[in-house]
């Protein structure tokens, strides 16, 4: 599985990337993004199978960026991680996002927001 996580926030990043590794061991590509800018320029070639997207960043925010991911492909399943209040209703016009884990962050909630796809 190829995972872009784009986040801003190192500390997400490193639990995002232990509890991936955890679902999916050894098949596990992952690359990580600090902002929507590096992410759409990592994604035309890393071409991930999902994405792991903070919502607040500075720059391009992680609405627009998933926006801009649908935009050149729609083979992506995107999971918004947040720390606001957000419902995956508030994303129906963007259909690569499958699932919001509001944080913290648990392994629980990653499994179940991957089954999703």
């Amino acid at each position: 599985m190829k995972i872009l996580v784009i986040d801003d926030s190192k500390m997400s990043q490193m639990v995002i990337h232990k509890f991936l590794k955890e679902m999916y061991a050894d098949h596990l590509d992952i690359k990580f993004a600090f902002s929507g800018e590096e992410a759409l320029d990592l994604f035309d070639s890393f071409k991930p199978d999902a994405c792991t997207v903070d919502i607040i960043m500075s720059g391009i925010d992680g609405i627009e960026t998933s926006k801009r991911m649908a935009q050149k492909s729609s083979n992506v399943n995107v999971v918004i991680v947040t720390s606001t209040d957000e419902k995956l209703e508030h994303f129906n016009d963007i259909p690569i996002i499958k699932e919001v884990i509001n944080k913290p962050i648990t392994l629980e909630k990653m499994k179940n927001a991957f089954e999703k796809f």
